[in-house]
Protein backbone atom coordinates (compact mmCIF):
# COMPACT_ATOMS: atom_id res chain seq x y z
CA UNK A 1 0.00 0.00 0.00
CA UNK A 2 1.25 3.60 -0.91
CA UNK A 3 0.03 5.85 1.94
CA UNK A 4 -2.74 6.67 4.35
CA UNK A 5 -4.45 8.97 2.10
CA UNK A 6 -5.11 6.66 -0.71
CA UNK A 7 -7.97 4.34 -1.17
CA UNK A 8 -7.15 0.97 -0.68
CA UNK A 9 -8.84 -1.94 -1.96
CA UNK A 10 -9.28 -5.68 -2.18
CA UNK A 11 -10.02 -7.18 -4.81
CA UNK A 12 -11.88 -11.03 -4.39
CA UNK A 13 -11.99 -13.23 -7.65
CA UNK A 14 -12.55 -17.24 -7.39
CA UNK A 15 -10.71 -18.08 -10.94
CA UNK A 16 -7.55 -19.89 -11.18
CA UNK A 17 -7.47 -19.92 -15.13
CA UNK A 18 -8.41 -16.58 -17.11
CA UNK A 19 -11.13 -15.12 -19.29
CA UNK A 20 -12.21 -12.29 -20.45
CA UNK A 21 -13.58 -10.61 -17.19
CA UNK A 22 -9.88 -11.77 -15.26
CA UNK A 23 -7.94 -9.42 -18.77
CA UNK A 24 -10.02 -6.68 -17.56
CA UNK A 25 -8.87 -7.01 -14.13
CA UNK A 26 -5.51 -7.47 -15.04
CA UNK A 27 -5.50 -4.19 -17.20
CA UNK A 28 -6.87 -2.15 -14.80
CA UNK A 29 -4.44 -3.03 -11.89
CA UNK A 30 -1.55 -2.82 -14.52
CA UNK A 31 1.03 0.21 -13.81
CA UNK A 32 -1.92 1.91 -11.92
CA UNK A 33 -1.11 4.29 -9.22
CA UNK A 34 -4.55 6.02 -8.86
CA UNK A 35 -5.56 3.75 -6.06
CA UNK A 36 -3.56 0.87 -3.89
CA UNK A 37 -4.53 -2.84 -4.70
CA UNK A 38 -4.24 -6.40 -3.29
CA UNK A 39 -5.94 -9.07 -5.38
CA UNK A 40 -6.86 -12.29 -3.35
CA UNK A 41 -7.71 -15.27 -5.32
CA UNK A 42 -6.58 -19.06 -5.58
CA UNK A 43 -2.89 -19.99 -7.16
CA UNK A 44 -3.27 -20.37 -10.60
CA UNK A 45 -2.70 -19.41 -14.22
CA UNK A 46 -4.24 -15.94 -13.50
CA UNK A 47 -2.49 -15.57 -10.40
CA UNK A 48 0.64 -16.05 -12.02
CA UNK A 49 -0.32 -13.44 -14.68
CA UNK A 50 -1.04 -10.75 -11.77
CA UNK A 51 2.36 -11.48 -10.30
CA UNK A 52 4.17 -11.08 -13.28
CA UNK A 53 2.88 -7.39 -13.75
CA UNK A 54 3.99 -7.02 -10.08
CA UNK A 55 0.42 -7.05 -8.96
CA UNK A 56 0.30 -7.71 -5.31
CA UNK A 57 -1.29 -11.12 -4.80
CA UNK A 58 -2.74 -13.01 -1.68
CA UNK A 59 -3.13 -16.94 -2.61
CA UNK A 60 -6.66 -18.17 -1.50
CA UNK A 61 -7.34 -21.57 0.30
CA UNK A 62 -10.79 -21.54 -0.16
CA UNK A 63 -12.18 -19.22 -2.84
CA UNK A 64 -13.78 -21.39 -5.59
CA UNK A 65 -17.04 -21.46 -7.06
CA UNK A 66 -20.47 -22.21 -4.57
CA UNK A 67 -21.39 -24.98 -7.19
CA UNK A 68 -24.67 -26.86 -6.41
CA UNK A 69 -24.02 -30.37 -6.50
CA UNK A 70 -26.21 -33.41 -6.66
CA UNK A 71 -24.68 -35.61 -3.82
CA UNK A 72 -26.59 -35.83 -0.54
CA UNK A 73 -24.17 -33.55 1.14
CA UNK A 74 -24.16 -30.61 -1.76
CA UNK A 75 -25.61 -27.98 1.71
CA UNK A 76 -23.15 -29.25 3.73
CA UNK A 77 -20.32 -28.21 1.66
CA UNK A 78 -21.47 -24.96 0.66
CA UNK A 79 -22.21 -23.59 3.97
CA UNK A 80 -18.55 -25.06 4.81
CA UNK A 81 -17.14 -23.91 1.79
CA UNK A 82 -19.09 -20.15 2.15
CA UNK A 83 -18.04 -20.23 6.03
CA UNK A 84 -13.99 -20.36 5.67
CA UNK A 85 -13.71 -18.37 2.52
CA UNK A 86 -16.07 -15.72 4.03
CA UNK A 87 -13.51 -16.23 7.11
CA UNK A 88 -10.28 -15.81 5.43
CA UNK A 89 -11.35 -12.80 3.37
CA UNK A 90 -12.06 -10.97 6.74
CA UNK A 91 -8.91 -11.44 7.81
CA UNK A 92 -7.17 -10.38 5.13
CA UNK A 93 -9.23 -7.11 4.84
CA UNK A 94 -9.04 -6.72 8.82
CA UNK A 95 -4.91 -6.58 8.52
CA UNK A 96 -4.95 -4.65 5.64
CA UNK A 97 -7.25 -2.43 6.92
CA UNK A 98 -8.87 -1.64 3.39
CA UNK A 99 -11.49 0.88 2.49
CA UNK A 100 -13.14 -1.41 -0.07
CA UNK A 101 -14.05 -5.27 -0.91
CA UNK A 102 -14.25 -5.40 -4.68
CA UNK A 103 -15.91 -8.75 -6.11
CA UNK A 104 -14.61 -9.17 -9.75
CA UNK A 105 -17.18 -11.93 -10.30
CA UNK A 106 -20.97 -12.72 -9.45
CA UNK A 107 -19.41 -15.85 -8.37
CA UNK A 108 -17.22 -14.37 -6.26
CA UNK A 109 -19.76 -11.76 -4.58
CA UNK A 110 -21.18 -14.55 -2.11
CA UNK A 111 -17.69 -14.73 -0.20
CA UNK A 112 -17.27 -10.68 0.33
CA UNK A 113 -21.05 -10.21 2.32
CA UNK A 114 -20.04 -11.64 5.45
CA UNK A 115 -17.00 -9.59 5.66
CA UNK A 116 -18.09 -6.61 4.07
CA UNK A 117 -20.86 -6.36 6.82
CA UNK A 118 -18.68 -7.39 9.76
CA UNK A 119 -15.80 -4.89 8.97
CA UNK A 120 -18.03 -2.17 8.10
CA UNK A 121 -16.49 -1.83 4.37
CA UNK A 122 -18.27 -0.77 1.41
CA UNK A 123 -18.63 -3.09 -1.37
CA UNK A 124 -18.28 -3.04 -5.01
CA UNK A 125 -19.64 -6.15 -7.25
CA UNK A 126 -17.95 -5.85 -11.00
CA UNK A 127 -20.82 -7.51 -13.27
CA UNK A 128 -19.37 -9.16 -16.62
CA UNK A 129 -22.93 -11.33 -17.25
CA UNK A 130 -26.12 -10.97 -18.32
CA UNK A 131 -28.47 -13.17 -16.26
CA UNK A 132 -32.06 -14.00 -16.88
CA UNK A 133 -35.01 -12.74 -14.29
CA UNK A 134 -36.14 -15.38 -12.63
CA UNK A 135 -33.18 -18.07 -12.74
CA UNK A 136 -31.91 -18.99 -9.67
CA UNK A 137 -29.18 -16.36 -10.73
CA UNK A 138 -31.00 -13.65 -11.51
CA UNK A 139 -33.18 -14.28 -7.84
CA UNK A 140 -29.90 -14.94 -6.07
CA UNK A 141 -28.20 -11.63 -7.43
CA UNK A 142 -31.56 -9.91 -6.75
CA UNK A 143 -30.87 -10.69 -3.03
CA UNK A 144 -27.35 -10.58 -2.76
CA UNK A 145 -27.81 -6.84 -4.29
CA UNK A 146 -29.43 -5.14 -0.72
CA UNK A 147 -25.89 -5.79 0.46
CA UNK A 148 -24.30 -3.63 -2.47
CA UNK A 149 -22.96 -0.41 -2.21
CA UNK A 150 -22.16 -0.40 -5.98
CA UNK A 151 -22.24 -2.48 -9.16
CA UNK A 152 -20.24 -1.75 -11.94
CA UNK A 153 -21.96 -2.78 -15.34
CA UNK A 154 -19.66 -3.45 -18.74
CA UNK A 155 -22.39 -2.83 -20.60
CA UNK A 156 -25.89 -0.75 -21.45
CA UNK A 157 -27.08 -5.13 -21.81
CA UNK A 158 -25.85 -5.47 -18.34
CA UNK A 159 -27.29 -2.66 -16.92
CA UNK A 160 -30.77 -3.94 -18.60
CA UNK A 161 -30.59 -7.04 -17.33
CA UNK A 162 -30.01 -5.72 -13.70
CA UNK A 163 -33.28 -3.50 -14.03
CA UNK A 164 -34.93 -6.50 -15.66
CA UNK A 165 -34.02 -8.47 -12.39
CA UNK A 166 -35.77 -5.34 -10.34
CA UNK A 167 -32.45 -4.55 -8.81
CA UNK A 168 -32.10 -1.06 -7.76
CA UNK A 169 -31.23 1.60 -10.83
CA UNK A 170 -29.55 3.81 -8.82
CA UNK A 171 -26.81 1.50 -7.47
CA UNK A 172 -25.80 0.74 -10.95
CA UNK A 173 -23.24 2.43 -13.05
CA UNK A 174 -22.43 1.55 -16.45
CA UNK A 175 -18.37 1.48 -17.59
CA UNK A 176 -17.31 0.51 -20.77
CA UNK A 177 -14.16 -1.98 -19.99
CA UNK A 178 -11.02 0.36 -22.43
CA UNK A 179 -7.28 -0.47 -23.61
CA UNK A 180 -4.40 1.08 -23.63
CA UNK A 181 -4.67 3.98 -26.18
CA UNK A 182 -0.44 4.10 -26.39
CA UNK A 183 0.28 0.33 -26.60
CA UNK A 184 -3.05 -1.49 -27.59
CA UNK A 185 -3.83 0.34 -31.06
CA UNK A 186 -1.40 0.02 -33.62
CA UNK A 187 -1.26 0.48 -37.79
CA UNK A 188 -0.31 -2.40 -39.42
CA UNK A 189 -0.50 -0.51 -42.78
CA UNK A 190 -3.49 -0.63 -45.27
CA UNK A 191 -5.06 -3.57 -45.83
CA UNK A 192 -3.91 -4.31 -49.53
CA UNK A 193 -0.21 -4.14 -48.10
CA UNK A 194 -1.18 -7.37 -46.69
CA UNK A 195 -4.39 -9.51 -47.93
CA UNK A 196 -6.76 -9.44 -50.04
CA UNK A 197 -4.29 -9.31 -53.17
CA UNK A 198 -3.60 -11.52 -56.18
CA UNK A 199 -0.85 -13.89 -54.83
CA UNK A 200 -0.60 -12.42 -51.46
CA UNK A 201 -0.74 -15.16 -48.86
CA UNK A 202 -3.81 -16.63 -47.37
CA UNK A 203 -6.11 -14.82 -45.16
CA UNK A 204 -5.88 -15.66 -41.47
CA UNK A 205 -9.82 -16.54 -39.99
CA UNK A 206 -9.74 -16.48 -36.34
CA UNK A 207 -12.38 -17.55 -33.25
CA UNK A 208 -10.42 -16.59 -29.69
CA UNK A 209 -11.62 -17.65 -26.38
CA UNK A 210 -12.88 -20.32 -24.15
CA UNK A 211 -13.62 -23.45 -25.55
CA UNK A 212 -17.48 -24.44 -24.96
CA UNK A 213 -20.73 -25.07 -26.71
CA UNK A 214 -22.20 -21.42 -25.57
CA UNK A 215 -19.08 -19.70 -27.38
CA UNK A 216 -20.56 -21.41 -30.65
CA UNK A 217 -17.16 -22.78 -32.10
CA UNK A 218 -19.50 -25.57 -33.91
CA UNK A 219 -21.46 -22.49 -35.66
CA UNK A 220 -17.97 -21.29 -36.92
CA UNK A 221 -16.66 -24.44 -38.09
CA UNK A 222 -19.79 -25.10 -39.75
CA UNK A 223 -19.66 -21.60 -41.41
CA UNK A 224 -16.50 -22.72 -42.48
CA UNK A 225 -17.68 -26.34 -44.27
CA UNK A 226 -20.51 -23.96 -46.29
CA UNK A 227 -17.46 -21.23 -47.76
CA UNK A 228 -15.41 -24.67 -48.98
CA UNK A 229 -18.11 -25.41 -51.49
CA UNK A 230 -18.41 -21.56 -52.39
CA UNK A 231 -16.17 -21.50 -55.87
CA UNK A 232 -17.08 -17.34 -56.15
CA UNK A 233 -14.70 -16.48 -53.54
CA UNK A 234 -11.37 -14.57 -55.01
CA UNK A 235 -8.91 -15.57 -51.94
CA UNK A 236 -8.48 -18.94 -49.52
CA UNK A 237 -8.09 -18.73 -45.84
CA UNK A 238 -6.81 -20.79 -43.03
CA UNK A 239 -9.38 -21.20 -40.04
CA UNK A 240 -8.13 -21.00 -36.44
CA UNK A 241 -9.84 -21.32 -33.25
CA UNK A 242 -7.81 -20.63 -30.00
CA UNK A 243 -8.32 -21.23 -26.36
CA UNK A 244 -8.68 -24.11 -23.96
CA UNK A 245 -11.66 -25.52 -22.25
CA UNK A 246 -12.71 -24.58 -19.05
CA UNK A 247 -12.52 -28.04 -17.81
CA UNK A 248 -10.90 -31.46 -18.18
CA UNK A 249 -14.34 -33.05 -17.61
CA UNK A 250 -16.06 -30.99 -20.40
CA UNK A 251 -16.35 -33.27 -23.75
CA UNK A 252 -17.25 -30.42 -26.57
CA UNK A 253 -13.16 -29.92 -27.50
CA UNK A 254 -13.52 -33.49 -28.50
CA UNK A 255 -16.90 -32.95 -30.30
CA UNK A 256 -15.53 -29.92 -32.46
CA UNK A 257 -12.46 -31.81 -33.35
CA UNK A 258 -14.78 -35.30 -34.72
CA UNK A 259 -16.59 -32.28 -36.20
CA UNK A 260 -13.47 -31.36 -37.78
CA UNK A 261 -12.92 -34.81 -39.61
CA UNK A 262 -16.38 -35.31 -40.30
CA UNK A 263 -16.46 -32.60 -42.23
CA UNK A 264 -12.85 -33.04 -43.83
CA UNK A 265 -11.91 -30.05 -42.56
CA UNK A 266 -8.27 -30.95 -41.26
CA UNK A 267 -6.06 -29.08 -43.38
CA UNK A 268 -8.41 -25.93 -43.26
CA UNK A 269 -9.10 -25.55 -39.15
CA UNK A 270 -6.65 -25.57 -36.36
CA UNK A 271 -6.76 -26.34 -32.92
CA UNK A 272 -4.34 -24.11 -31.58
CA UNK A 273 -5.05 -24.64 -27.65
CA UNK A 274 -4.72 -21.84 -25.72
CA UNK A 275 -2.15 -19.08 -26.38
CA UNK A 276 -0.20 -16.91 -23.76
CA UNK A 277 1.05 -13.90 -26.09
CA UNK A 278 -2.31 -12.64 -27.37
CA UNK A 279 -0.86 -9.83 -29.30
CA UNK A 280 1.31 -11.88 -31.54
CA UNK A 281 -1.96 -14.12 -32.15
CA UNK A 282 -3.84 -10.02 -33.32
CA UNK A 283 -0.70 -9.66 -35.43
CA UNK A 284 -1.20 -12.58 -37.18
CA UNK A 285 -4.95 -12.99 -38.00
CA UNK A 286 -6.86 -10.76 -40.47
CA UNK A 287 -10.65 -11.28 -39.28
CA UNK A 288 -11.75 -12.59 -35.92
CA UNK A 289 -15.17 -14.26 -35.82
CA UNK A 290 -16.81 -14.19 -32.46
CA UNK A 291 -20.06 -16.74 -32.75
CA UNK A 292 -21.12 -16.57 -28.97
CA UNK A 293 -25.04 -18.49 -28.58
CA UNK A 294 -25.62 -16.48 -25.32
CA UNK A 295 -26.21 -12.70 -24.41
CA UNK A 296 -22.60 -11.75 -23.79
CA UNK A 297 -22.07 -8.68 -21.63
CA UNK A 298 -19.48 -7.48 -23.71
CA UNK A 299 -16.43 -8.67 -25.50
CA UNK A 300 -13.35 -8.13 -24.53
CA UNK A 301 -11.81 -9.85 -27.56
CA UNK A 302 -13.25 -7.84 -30.09
CA UNK A 303 -11.96 -4.60 -29.04
CA UNK A 304 -8.54 -5.75 -28.64
CA UNK A 305 -8.92 -7.18 -32.05
CA UNK A 306 -10.29 -3.99 -33.62
CA UNK A 307 -7.85 -1.60 -32.20
CA UNK A 308 -5.14 -4.53 -33.48
CA UNK A 309 -6.24 -3.60 -37.39
CA UNK A 310 -8.70 -7.36 -37.67
CA UNK A 311 -12.35 -6.73 -39.52
CA UNK A 312 -14.63 -8.38 -36.92
CA UNK A 313 -17.96 -10.71 -37.47
CA UNK A 314 -19.77 -10.94 -34.63
CA UNK A 315 -22.98 -12.59 -33.63
CA UNK A 316 -25.68 -9.91 -32.31
CA UNK A 317 -25.98 -10.42 -28.92
CA UNK A 318 -25.80 -8.84 -25.48
CA UNK A 319 -23.06 -6.15 -25.09
CA UNK A 320 -21.86 -6.86 -28.73
CA UNK A 321 -23.64 -4.32 -30.16
CA UNK A 322 -22.42 -1.76 -28.15
CA UNK A 323 -19.10 -1.91 -29.87
CA UNK A 324 -20.23 -2.95 -33.25
CA UNK A 325 -21.70 -0.47 -35.77
CA UNK A 326 -23.23 -2.74 -38.40
CA UNK A 327 -21.34 -2.59 -41.54
CA UNK A 328 -19.50 0.26 -40.40
CA UNK A 329 -16.62 -0.87 -38.02
CA UNK A 330 -17.46 -4.37 -37.87
CA UNK A 331 -20.37 -6.85 -39.23
CA UNK A 332 -22.90 -8.46 -37.50
CA UNK A 333 -24.85 -11.87 -37.46
CA UNK A 334 -28.47 -13.57 -36.14
CA UNK A 335 -27.09 -15.56 -33.80
CA UNK A 336 -26.62 -19.26 -34.87
CA UNK A 337 -27.62 -18.07 -38.09
CA UNK A 338 -24.18 -20.44 -39.79
CA UNK A 339 -25.71 -19.51 -43.44
CA UNK A 340 -25.41 -15.68 -42.80
CA UNK A 341 -21.86 -16.01 -41.05
CA UNK A 342 -20.93 -17.64 -43.95
CA UNK A 343 -22.04 -14.98 -46.12
CA UNK A 344 -20.17 -12.14 -43.89
CA UNK A 345 -17.18 -14.17 -43.73
CA UNK A 346 -17.89 -14.92 -47.93
CA UNK A 347 -17.56 -11.34 -48.57
CA UNK A 348 -14.47 -10.33 -46.38
CA UNK A 349 -12.48 -12.74 -48.04
CA UNK A 350 -13.28 -11.83 -51.73
CA UNK A 351 -13.02 -7.85 -50.73
CA UNK A 352 -16.32 -7.23 -51.24
CA UNK A 353 -16.55 -4.73 -47.91
CA UNK A 354 -14.36 -1.63 -47.89
CA UNK A 355 -11.62 -3.15 -45.42
CA UNK A 356 -9.78 -0.04 -44.99
CA UNK A 357 -12.79 2.11 -44.23
CA UNK A 358 -13.87 -0.61 -41.51
CA UNK A 359 -10.93 -0.81 -39.83
CA UNK A 360 -10.33 2.88 -39.99
CA UNK A 361 -13.41 3.23 -38.14
CA UNK A 362 -13.55 0.88 -35.64
CA UNK A 363 -9.80 2.25 -34.48
CA UNK A 364 -11.49 5.41 -34.12
CA UNK A 365 -14.53 3.78 -32.04
CA UNK A 366 -12.16 2.36 -29.75
CA UNK A 367 -10.30 5.36 -29.37
CA UNK A 368 -13.69 7.32 -28.27
CA UNK A 369 -15.62 4.90 -26.44
CA UNK A 370 -13.43 2.40 -24.81
CA UNK A 371 -10.24 3.55 -23.35
CA UNK A 372 -8.71 2.75 -20.51
CA UNK A 373 -7.53 5.54 -18.46
CA UNK A 374 -11.25 6.97 -18.90
CA UNK A 375 -12.48 3.31 -17.42
CA UNK A 376 -9.66 4.01 -14.24
CA UNK A 377 -10.86 7.76 -13.70
CA UNK A 378 -14.43 6.33 -13.55
CA UNK A 379 -13.46 4.04 -10.96
CA UNK A 380 -11.32 6.05 -9.36
CA UNK A 381 -14.69 8.11 -8.77
CA UNK A 382 -16.62 5.45 -7.54
CA UNK A 383 -14.06 4.33 -5.05
CA UNK A 384 -13.42 7.76 -3.55
CA UNK A 385 -16.93 8.65 -3.46
CA UNK A 386 -18.05 5.90 -1.53
CA UNK A 387 -14.87 6.28 0.98
CA UNK A 388 -15.89 9.90 1.37
CA UNK A 389 -19.55 8.58 2.35
CA UNK A 390 -17.94 6.00 4.37
CA UNK A 391 -16.03 9.00 6.46
CA UNK A 392 -18.59 11.04 7.33
CA UNK A 393 -20.70 8.50 8.28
Amino acid sequence: MNNNNSVKVLYISHVQEYGGAEVVLLNLLRKNTMWDSVVMLPDGSFSKLLKEDDIVVIHSEYLKPLERRHHVFWLFHFIVQFILASHEITKVARSLKVDIIHSNHLASLPYCILPALLLRKKLVWHMHDIKECGSFDGIALYIMSHFVDKIIAVSDAVVQGLVNCHINKLLIIRCWNGINKETDIIDRGKPDDRYFKKNSKKINVAQIGTIAYVKGQHIFIDAVNILQDIERTRYKADYYIVGAAPSLKDDYIGEIDRQIDRLNLRDSVTLSGKLSAMRTVYENIDVLVFPSLVKEAFGMVLIEAMAMGCIVIAARVGGVKEIIEDGVTGLLFERANVVELAEKLRMVIAGEVDIYSMITKAKKSIESKFSLDEQKENLMAIYSELKINENVN
